[in-house]
Order: structure tokens, then C-alpha cells, then sequence
């Protein structure tokens, strides 16, 4: 595998840096791949890597001196090429010729999470690496990093093997030999320190905000009124900066997840008077930072898939993507459909199931599907029977769940009428 660290990246690793200036001094046309070279022989995958955690590597090649990276865009690029140019005269880069946009189906398994690092809870306490490469042969090649925590009291391991790109993640989690892995459980895990916020995230707003990222509306007497209020006030159902809407009929509530709890409170604002004379309360939430869902929207992604048929009618049955949760609207444009689903998560796992082929859709032959700045992928013949039931995303569901809790507070918390 890969030798120790040397002491020259241990000291210069990647860091975090906020300006790109150095960056664009040296190259006025930065792309998303870069050339790291002037590495040791001995250079350390897992280190120079580091600073890519926080939006994934989309790949890697590994040479014996240098490291072709591809970034998810340029300007996640340009903040790593900046941080080795102040503080390492150690190492030389350089921007390659243009690369193609991120496949959307990489950007929406970064929607959902995914990342270059996985860890596996509940292996048998004699896993030993062997028995991994084994169980992992097809993305081994691409291994940056392996460690196998060993708990002896309860007779069991969790390994974290990280990647040195996102698409080797992807390929462990979705293929492995399932041998070892009974009764485990596989997830991405991500345990960097550091994140590199887009320009719309402002840090020091969000901690004065309490990362209150959902709002309850509630104590609504007419329920198609106030959504109808809401949207307006938004701007549109696609605001990339709207992650789910739920509307909670048995609580007369309405509940909204937003990106930034910045944009939670300037929506607060702006419905305030809408609010007083619709007779209905609002109260902000705290809900975690949603990195992965930020990261796509940097990269252009929201709870719209477009959808481009090879017909010019376009698709004709749109009321089946319901299979993959709740649809706000359909609009068609010759021969693209745009889908907006409620929940961002949705929209994300709708475009890798049907990437995938693990759906029941029909009538999608040749289709391709994207979300905005990406590059297309093309959908897959079912699998899966027509009956089967709605396959919504894990987080789709949880903010379901969540939206049930919040409203139930918020109007147990009511003045009795």
C-alpha cells in the first residue's frame, strides 16, 4: 500500500483557506483538476487528501510523485491550490485543461451524504485486513487509508477504510462481497474538522441564528391560504435554498426546512405580516447543518431533476415519480420535464435510483437526467415491479417524522381558542 507520512506533508498538510487570491494570481482560468507535484515517493494519500473532505474528491489518480486531482467544481480547487501556495514552497501544481461538469449522479450521492471515508459497525472480532481487501477486491486499488477498531468486551470491530476518491467510496458501499458482512451495518462517515462554506453560508450569522434551520407555522385555519402565502413569499417552488416542505394536515401546520438558518429568519421577516393577518404563529427550529445538501447546492443542485426525453412530446406519465415522494409540481418544456419534489433528499434519490435502474418507472427509454450545472446520466431500465412500494430517501422520511414532532409542539403550546 502506501508508505508513512513524511515529515514534509505531516507539517505541510492542506488546510483550510478562505481567499482564492494566490490562486488566481497564478492561473486566471482555474479548472476542478489539479496537478500536486513535487510529492515524496513516500507521500501519504490520506493527508494530502485532507483538505478535500469537506465537498469529496470526485477522483483521484495516484502517481509515483504527483496526484491528479478532480474537484467537485473550480472553486473548491482554487482554495486547495491557494493553501499549498502560502504555506508550502514544498509543492508545485498546476490547473489542468478543462474537465467535463460533475456527473449528477456523483452530486446527488454527495446530496446524500456521501463521502470518501466509510466505516463498518458490527464486524466479527477476527476481521483482519485481508479478510477486507477480500470483501472490498473491486475498489481496493483506490484504498487510501485502513484502521480496524477492535471492541474485545463486546466481541466485535469497526473498520474505516477511506478512498482516495468519491466514486471508490460510492462503488464499496453499493458492491461488496457480502461474506463478512452480515449483520453489519455500512455507512459514509465523514470525521473532518473542517469545511470550506460556500460564499452564501455566513458563518458567523448562522451561530448568532443558533443553526435554526426550520420554521413552524402553525394554528392554520385554511391551510391552501397560508401555503399559497408561503410560496409567495419564497419566490418559487424551486428555491434552491428551501431543502423540504411538509404540510402537517392532522396539526394544521406547515413546516419548512431551509438550507441556512439565515434564509430561515429572512423568511420569518418577510411572512411576518402575511402571518399577523392570516391569524397564524411562527417558530424558528434548530435543525443540524446539512453539509452534504449545501455542497450540491454550490454545485447547482435543488429539489428539481430535469429530465430530457428522447421524444419532443416529452414524458407522458410525470405522476410516477410520486414513487419517490411527494411531487410539487410538473412543468414541460418541449421535450425536458422539470420535477420539483418537496424534499431535496427526494429529488437526490430519485436521480440515483433511476440512474441505478432500482425503480418501477416505465416510459423513461433513452431519458437522461440531471440537476442544473451537471453532466447528465442516463436512466436505466426498471428492476423493480410497478407495485412496488415508494422508495423516499432515509432523510425524506426523517423530516417527515420531524415535521409531525414540531407541529405537535408548537400547537400544544397554543392558546386554547
Amino acid at each position: 500500500m502506501f508508505k508513512p507520512c513524511s515529515f514534509a506533508l505531516r507539517h505541510y498538510g492542506l488546510h483550510r483557506s478562505l481567499s482564492t487570491s494566490a490562486a488566481v494570481q497564478n492561473s486566471p482560468s482555474p479548472s476542478r483538476l489539479v496537478r500536486i507535484g513535487n510529492l515524496t515517493e513516500d507521500y501519504d494519500v490520506q493527508r494530502t487528501l485532507h483538505n478535500a473532505k469537506a465537498i469529496p474528491v470526485e477522483k483521484a489518480i495516484l502517481n509515483k510523485d504527483h496526484l491528479l486531482v478532480w474537484f467537485p467544481d473550480s472553486a473548491s480547487a482554487a482554495r486547495v491550490v491557494d493553501s499549498i501556495f502560502k504555506r508550502s514552497e514544498n509543492f508545485t501544481y498546476e490547473y489542468e485543461d478543462p474537465t467535463p461538469p460533475l456527473s449528477a449522479e456523483i452530486a446527488a450521492h454527495i446530496g446524500l451524504g456521501a463521502y470518501r471515508k466509510i466505516r463498518i459497525f458490527n464486524l466479527p472480532i477476527s476481521t483482519s485486513t485481508d479478510s477486507l481487501k477480500e470483501t472490498f477486491a473491486d475498489s481496493w486499488d483506490a484504498m487510501a487509508h485502513t484502521e480496524i477498531v477492535k471492541k474485545e468486551k463486546r466481541g466485535t470491530a469497526t473498520a474505516y477504510l477511506e478512498f482516495a476518491d468519491i466514486r471508490s467510496a460510492i462503488k464499496a458501499v453499493a458492491t461488496p462481497k457480502v461474506g463478512l458482512l452480515q449483520d453489519t451495518i455500512i455507512d459514509y462517515f465523514n470525521n473532518s474538522r473542517i469545511y470550506n462554506y460556500p460564499p452564501f453560508v455566513h458563518v458567523r450569522k448562522e451561530l448568532t441564528y443558533g443553526g435554526k434551520r426550520g420554521i413552524v407555522i402553525s394554528g392554520i385555519k385554511d391551510t391552501d391560504q397560508v401555503e399559497q402565502a408561503v410560496w409567495s413569499t419564497i419566490g418559487s417552488k424551486t428555491e434552491a435554498m428551501v431543502l423540504d416542505s411538509e404540510v402537517v394536515a392532522s396539526q394544521n401546520s406547515i413546516v419548512l426546512q431551509f438550507a441556512t438558518a439565515k434564509a430561515t429568519f429572512e423568511f420569518r421577516d418577510k411572512f411576518a405580516s402575511a402571518a399577523k393577518s392570516l391569524g397564524v404563529k411562527m417558530k424558528p427550529k434548530k435543525l443540524d447543518l446539512d453539509k452534504s445538501a449545501i455542497s450540491v447546492i454550490e454545485l447547482g443542485g435543488s429539489r428539481t431533476l430535469y429530465i430530457r426525453a428522447k421524444s419532443k412530446r416529452g414524458i407522458k406519465n410525470s405522476a410516477q415519480f410520486e414513487h419517490f415522494g411527494p411531487v410539487m409540481q410538473v412543468v414541460k418544456n418541449g421535450d425536458i420535464t422539470e420535477i420539483t419534489f418537496k424534499s431535496f433528499h427526494d429529488a437526490m434519490n430519485a436521480l440515483i435510483q433511476l440512474e441505478a435502474g432500482t425503480h418501477s418507472l416505465t416510459g423513461l427509454k433513452g431519458a437522461s437526467i440531471y440537476i442544473p450545472n451537471t453532466e447528465p446520466v442516463t436512466i436505466a431500465p426498471p428492476t423493480l415491479a410497478p407495485q412496488t412500494e415508494a422508495i423516499r430517501s432515509a432523510k425524506g422520511k426523517e423530516f417527515l417524522a420531524k415535521a409531525e414532532e414540531f407541529a405537535a409542539q408548537a400547537n400544544a403550546s397554543l392558546p386554547a381558542s
